[in-house]
Parts: C-alpha cells; sequence; structure tokens
C-alpha cells in the first residue's frame, strides 16, 4: 500500500524540486565571482535532487499514518 495518492506525491516533488532548486541556486551564486548556473542545469539538479525529498517525505507521511491506524 502506497503511503499517498500519485498526485498528491507529484505535488510534493514539485515543491522539493523548487525548494532545491532554490537552494541550488543561492549556492552557486554564492562560490564566487563569475560563478553561474544555467537554466537547463538548474532544471535537472532541482528534479533529481527533488525526487529524494519526496520520497522522505512519503516515507514520513506512511509512518505517520500508520501510527495513527494503531
Amino acid at each position: 500500500m502506497l503511503a499517498m495518492s500519485v498526485p498528491a506525491f507529484l505535488a510534493i516533488w514539485a515543491v522539493c524540486a523548487f525548494l532545491a532548486g532554490i537552494s541550488w541556486a543561492n549556492l552557486v551564486s554564492n562560490t564566487g565571482p563569475g560563478d553561474t548556473i544555467t537554466f537547463p542545469e538548474l532544471l535537472v539538479l532541482s528534479v533529481s535532487f527533488g525526487l529524494p525529498g519526496a520520497g522522505l517525505v512519503a516515507f514520513a507521511w506512511g509512518i505517520i499514518r500508520e501510527q495513527q491506524a494503531r
């Protein structure tokens, strides 16, 4: 049984990807003068780092739901 529906997981993934993108852009812009990140690079990093974040949220959600069911 899944901890949450697929649309809910995708919404959480989008939020995590957005937050990861902000974090990566901030990290790159604060590393030194002239350092930039292109949009395709930022998109790949955001999507790839957003997935584990969404997985952790889904895992925690499943644990909470299981504890409430007891």
